[in-house]
């Protein structure tokens, strides 16, 4: 689905609990988490007899997350005005074939995504960097290097994914990291 920011509908994933009995409750140990940290989480149970809970709102803290490989987004600067030089670089360490994808998300929500060597997608349509790319260590990609074109001021965000080569980006389970970098355009 398009990323629209925090209205974003992402694939609801259904996972099994188990009852602990001397906590009374069910529960679950969820491995399926990108980043370490917080994480705010919408969950829901169904019964026995197929009907479902409210929805309900929480909060999750992921820890000693491994992935094979990681990606960050590295820039010159936090803060942008029109004709400023803007560097955005990609970081990538680890060990796994991988898929690279690398996008723009403006303060609307609406997001491009980057080709290399520097071909901009159409609104909300997901291109790959590079496909098929043997991380072995740590390597930097420059992804654009030049001065900021007259754009919306607000606040952006510079994202980079990881996902399994040759596999689907559009389904979170294929990625193996994502990280992004925010910035503001004044």
């Amino acid at each position: 689905q398009d990323y629209q920011g925090h209205a974003t509908d992402f694939t609801r994933e259904e996972v099994d609990l188990i009852y602990n009995a001397a906590q009374q409750r069910y529960e679950i140990a969820y491995d399926g988490f990108f980043t370490a940290g917080t994480w705010q989480i919408l969950y829901q149970a169904q019964g026995l007899d197929g009907t479902w809970s409210e929805i309900a709102n929480g909060e999750v803290q992921a820890q000693g997350v491994a992935s094979p490989a990681t990606a960050k987004m590295m820039m010159n600067k936090g803060r942008y005005t029109a004709g400023e030089q803007l560097r955005l670089d990609m970081q990538v360490n680890g060990n796994l074939p991988a898929d690279l994808y690398v996008g723009i998300v403006f303060p609307d929500g609406v997001y491009i995504t980057i080709e290399h060597p520097l071909n901009f997608s159409w609104p909300n349509v997901i291109q790959a960097y590079q496909r098929n790319v043997e991380i072995t260590g740590q390597r930097t990609y420059p992804i654009m290097n030049f001065p900021l074109p007259p754009v919306a001021s607000g606040l952006y965000q510079a994202c980079g994914i990881l996902a399994a080569a040759g596999n689907d980006p559009n389904h979170q389970a294929n990625w193996v990291h994502i990280h992004c970098a925010g910035f503001e355009v004044y």
